[in-house]
C-alpha cells in the first residue's frame, strides 16, 4: 500500500479511536489485551537487555528523558496536582 493523505488519516483516526476506548486501561490490562506468547517473551527480553542498556548509559538518552520529563512536571496542571504534597513530585 502506498503511504496516502487518505491512509495517513485512517491510521491517526484509528490510533485516536483506541486511545479514547483504552485511555483508562492500567498498563496490565493493555498487555494482557496483547496476544503475546510469554514463552517467547523470555527469550526477546534478554536479546533486547544489551540495546536497553546502551540506550540508558547514553548521554543522549538520558539528557532527552531528563527534558521531556521537566517539561512534563512544568505544566500548571501536573503542578497543581502536587499542591500540597511537597515540592517534589513522588
Amino acid at each position: 500500500m502506498r503511504l496516502s493523505p487518505y491512509l495517513r488519516s485512517l491510521v491517526a483516526a484509528s490510533i485516536d479511536t483506541w486511545y479514547s476506548n483504552h485511555q483508562s486501561d492500567t498498563i496490565a490490562a493493555v498487555a494482557a489485551s496483547l496476544p503475546i506468547d510469554t514463552s517467547l517473551a523470555s527469550p526477546l527480553s534478554t536479546a533486547l537487555r544489551p540495546i536497553i542498556q546502551d540506550a540508558l548509559d547514553s548521554s543522549w538518552f538520558t539528557a532527552h528523558i531528563r527534558e521531556m520529563l521537566q517539561a512534563f512536571y512544568a505544566q500548571p496542571a501536573i503542578k497543581a496536582s502536587f499542591a500540597g504534597h511537597g515540592d517534589e513530585p513522588r
